[in-house]
């Protein structure tokens, strides 16, 4: 006989032999309903209770036997013997025997809830180790940031973290809020650094560094002289701003529209350096964050807008639960130390 031929014959009756244990343990173990001591036994499967529940967890989760022996590279008789050596430990009895497809007992279904999550978290350590040890020395940092952010706070930012990673290539993605979550979702970028807004499920917020909102007008504009009392006196004046999805001012579209605010002028993809530039020129007013107004700009009158606005504060936005790269986690420290000493 060929040694094929041989192989599936060993199988099948290897298949077949399996089977007939299987059935046999299964007839053989009682319906527990009640738990047979209150003390744990010593473990009945060669004294190791993570097969035990590996066994049940692929078992309970395929609705199947057989199916968990595949997945688990095991004999159907090791894994029958597996979940019935738990059940013994526990006192219950974990599926229902007389089901096709298997179906879970009351304690079944409180153990496998209990198990799930552990299991999943064991099952994935493996990969996430390679993937965590394929991407230890990361040469590429992915940043989604604000274009202020960009302007007035990377720079040093990236200055500081090129004197320990000098050769740690940063890509900088000049996009709106809305797209950077979406992104750090997908994974397709490392962190986001954004004056936030609302509350994300799925992301996590390191706080950083706050500024006032800030009206600035040139020298000679008539609000110079006023009292900003009310949002309302902005009414009769001319305010040029940014593309609306870069607003990142809370409560600042809301107001606009509220007291009927008008722009004679808007930019699509703008940023406040075209503000400033235009402010200086023209009557325009605009509403900017404190952070692009620096000694330098003296032909500006600037008012403080907190009494009308909640301060701009900076976060740095990661994935929630995503294991972080060395590089990217001593980004993630730069950042806040650099803005932190500014």
């Amino acid at each position: 006989m060929q040694n094929g031929a041989i192989e599936k014959v060993n199988k099948t009756c290897n298949n077949e032999v399996d089977k007939h244990i299987e059935d046999k343990l299964i007839i053989s173990i009682p319906s527990l309903k009640k738990p047979m001591s209150s003390k744990i036994h010593s473990f009945l499967y060669k004294k190791n209770r993570q097969q035990q529940i590996r066994g049940f967890y692929h078992a309970a989760r395929l609705q199947s036997i057989s199916k968990a022996a595949q997945i688990m590279n095991l004999t159907q008789s090791t894994v029958t013997l597996q979940v019935q050596s738990l059940e013994k430990d526990l006192g219950y009895s974990l599926l229902k025997r007389d089901s096709k497809p298997l179906i879970l007992t009351t304690e079944g279904e409180m153990f496998y809830q209990l198990a799930c999550p552990l299991m999943q978290q064991f099952e994935s350590v493996v990969e996430k180790f390679l993937s965590y040890k394929k991407h230890r020395e990361q040469k590429i940092i992915n940043i989604a940031a604000h274009h202020i952010s960009i302007s007035y706070l990377m720079p040093q930012i990236i200055a500081d973290f090129k004197k320990s990673h000098p050769k740690i290539t940063i890509i900088i993605r000049n996009i709106a809020q809305d797209e950077a979550i979406k992104r750090l979702k997908d994974e397709t970028i490392d962190l986001a650094f954004y004056p936030w807004m609302k509350r994300e499920v799925g992301i996590r917020e390191i706080k950083t560094i706050s500024y006032d909102p800030v009206l600035i007008i040139r020298k000679n504009h008539p609000l110079k002289t006023e009292t900003i009392k009310n949002l309302r006196d902005l009414k009769k004046f001319d305010l040029i701003r940014i593309d609306k999805k870069l607003i990142t001012l809370n409560l600042f579209e809301e107001a606009i529209k509220s007291y009927n605010v008008k722009s004679s002028v808007e930019f699509e993809n703008g940023s406040w350096e075209m503000l400033k530039a235009f402010v200086k020129k023209n009557d325009f007013a605009a509403v900017v964050s404190q952070i692009c107004i620096d000694k330098n700009d003296k032909d500006f009158a600037v008012k403080n807008l907190s009494q009308f606005f909640p301060q701009m504060s900076y976060r740095i936005l990661l994935k929630d639960g995503k294991l972080l790269q060395p590089a990217v986690q001593k980004f993630v420290d730069v950042i806040y130390e650099t803005t932190l000493a500014s």
